[in-house]
């Protein structure tokens, strides 16, 4: 997800490595957007590439290769600084601290006291390994930036960047990346990620969003005080840690399954498995409300479903390690997996319990799957994504060139994707202006609607049915319970998972995401489908054994006899 600067705009909120890199370069060599050193990183912030290339140049970089969004040390500050101007500090050193140990460290926190760069904590601490606030961050810079004739000479090495082009034609684009994001009292920057169903209408840009106090925020303030400045082993104390704990605690106390807090790490993941690259089992799971996860659905043709994993199952363990009481993506984490790896999972289902071995692999999903079983065209869409949107007009052209004498769209185990994809999908069968879902949320209701008529491609004599089971989730069901609300398509198959909210994933800008329920969905009709599924006209029965689909074949020779 994505990620840049610093978490919260609070004059003394943290700094993060790839923050205070961004601040420290410009300030001691100027404007950077126009130059770039080599940085063969993954997962640079926007905006930060310039800073951390000039800084593995200058040896100042500590190792900090996956860890751009942590908070920034006080000690690490003052390190990186003397990097950055290549300078050793002196011999003399201040013993003073009982938390600064090594004997380099303590020669450059007796310069950075001389130049007055940074005040300690209390006269036996000094706050080596504490977060630097952004409080103390202009007095630092500005007082380090003194001491020599700024801007300095680049190094050599330096070159045009590839990405700067595009930057210097549009000014705003280099604003929306810089990493320090506008500071005003009470507000958190944040990112609006790529919503999907589970999670919303598709949308992106950094806007701000007001903060409100913790309950009880005085008593918790009191409780840090008290700890920061009389705890005996202040370098126990990882604010970064406490910070992360805290926000887990306020997703866990709502009690919502897919309301959740993500680490930079885990949001990132997250970000990797809605993009549709996996290392894992191939399979779309949900928190179970008593630990664990649920598989919503296996993926066509996933090692999950070749080794029988099916839509219900709860795994508890993973190569005989619990998981129920590990937060939802620290459990998705211990089912991925390098590939080529087993995943041994303990599963429960239908009372019982057994044991499954999946061999990990590299996932790629895909969309859209055509076919024809006699004269009737067989659509099977994989997961409601960006394929679905750009893809599935023409691939639909092509299908109704053969005439086949009906359709059948699959949705079966389709865990769902992006509310937009939905829309268009249905857009192909209703007419202009027809609902496609209702959605409630707190202080409104809006309709999702066929607004683009020129999707409507196929005629309204065609036959059409779908296809759906319990691992028919999301978008999916808005699919299925639009059709049938409008009587446009009959629904075989088992009942859908029913999973009736709405989820938008937020990203703040120091990498951290929260995915939070916002809003409920309604069929055109009204109908929730919130735990109670879209229920089939024709409930069909049966499993796949080998090659044979047995529900497939039920369901064709139901069609084929209308």
């Amino acid at each position: 997800m994505c990620s840049q600067g610093a978490f919260t705009t609070h004059a003394d909120s943290t700094v993060t490595r790839a923050d205070f890199l961004t601040r420290a370069s410009e300030h001691l060599y100027g404007n950077l957007s126009n130059v770039g050193f080599s940085a063969p990183f993954q997962n640079i912030p926007r905006g930060a590439r310039p800073a951390i290339g000039l800084a593995r140049v200058l040896d100042a970089l500590q190792g900090w290769d996956s860890d751009w969004n942590t908070p920034i040390s006080r000690g690490e500050a003052l390190k990186v600084l003397f990097d950055l101007v290549k300078r050793n500090p002196g011999a003399e050193r201040i013993d003073t601290y009982r938390d600064v140990r090594s004997k380099n460290d303590r020669r450059i926190l007796k310069q950075a006291m001389d130049w007055h760069l940074i005040e300690p904590l209390s006269n036996k601490f000094f706050g080596w390994n504490r977060s630097i606030r952004e409080s103390d961050m202009d007095n630092l810079l500005s007082h380090f930036g003194a001491r020599f004739k700024t801007p300095l000479a680049l190094p050599s090495g330096a070159n045009v960047r590839s990405d700067v082009d595009s930057e210097k034609k549009n000014p705003s684009v280099r604003n929306s990346r810089r990493s320090t994001p506008t500071r005003s009292r009470g507000r958190i920057n944040i990112e609006i990620g790529e919503s999907k169903l589970d999670t919303g209408s598709r949308s992106s840009g950094v806007r701000s969003i007001q903060s409100f106090k913790l309950p009880k925020s005085d008593l918790l303030e009191a409780v840090w005080g008290l700890v920061t400045s009389q705890y005996l082993y202040p370098d126990r104390i990882d604010e970064n840690e406490l910070a992360y704990t805290i926000a887990e605690k306020v997703m866990e106390s709502l009690g919502d399954q897919y309301s959740i807090f993500m680490r930079p790490r885990n949001a990132q993941s997250f970000q990797q498995q809605i993009q549709g690259e996996l290392s894992g089992i191939g399979a779309k799971v949900e928190s179970h409300s008593s630990g664990g996860v649920t598989i919503v659905s296996p993926l066509p043709g996933s090692p999950a479903m070749k080794a029988g994993v099916l839509p219900g199952d709860r795994i508890t363990h993973v190569n005989d390690e619990s998981i129920v009481d590990l937060s939802f993506q620290d459990a998705v984490d211990k089912i991925r997996g390098p590939i080529g790896s087993i995943a041994k999972l303990t599963v429960e289902r239908g009372g019982g319990k057994l044991s499954i071995d999946v061999v990990r692999a590299n996932i790629v999903i895909p969309e859209i799957v055509i076919s024809r079983q006699g004269d009737v065209a067989i659509v099977k869409i994989v997961q409601f994504g960006a394929k679905v949107r750009s893809d599935l007009t023409a691939l639909l052209r092509e299908v109704l060139a053969e005439e086949p004498s009906a359709i059948l769209i699959d949705l079966r185990n389709n865990p769902g994707g992006l509310l937009d994809a939905a829309v268009d999908v249905s857009a192909h069968f209703l007419p202009e202006n027809a609902i496609v879902a209702r959605i409630k949320s707190n202080n409104s209701e809006r309709i999702e609607a066929v607004r683009d008529n020129s999707k409507f491609i196929v005629p309204e004599d065609m036959p059409v049915s779908v296809l759906v089971n319990a691992g028919s989730a999301s978008a999916s069901e808005i699919v299925a319970g639009a059709l049938k609300d409008h009587g446009r398509a009959k629904i075989y198959g088992q009942k859908t998972f029913g999973k009736g909210t709405v989820q938008q994933v937020v990203s703040f800008v120091s990498g951290e995401s929260v995915k939070l329920t916002i809003a409920e969905w309604l069929t055109p009709l009204s109908r929730s489908i919130e735990g109670e599924g879209v229920i089939p006209d024709v409930h069909i029965e049966g499993e796949t054994v080998g090659g044979r689909d047995d529900v497939l074949l039920k369901t064709l020779k139901l069609i084929k006899k209308k």
